[in-house]
């Protein structure tokens, strides 16, 4: 494409304001946003407070549960861009 093609910062905006309102519908939430790039996650994250805690009131025993709800506890990330031309991108981070 032509520098002539490039879309208006609105334009770019608006872009990637309809694409983060589609991830939302899939039940993913926004962490970040910028003007032309957002990072999204999906899944629950863990609460390490809470089980930090529950860990020093149970002298350790709690940090058996505390492990496995970090690795069933997956939380993901995405990148969401919007460049010059107009081509929304998603990966993974």
């Amino acid at each position: 494409m032509s520098e002539s093609e490039n879309l208006t910062p609105a334009e770019r905006r608006r872009l990637l304001s309809r694409q983060l309102a589609v991830m939302e519908e899939e039940g993913k939430r926004i962490a970040f946003h910028g003007d032309y790039q957002a990072i999204v996650a999906d899944g629950t994250p863990v609460n390490h407070i809470l089980h930090l805690m529950l860990s020093f009131f149970t002298v350790g025993l709690w940090a058996i549960i505390w492990m496995v709800d970090i690795s069933f506890h997956k939380e993901s990330k995405e990148l969401v861009r919007v460049d010059s031309e107009g081509n929304v991108t998603v990966s993974g981070i």
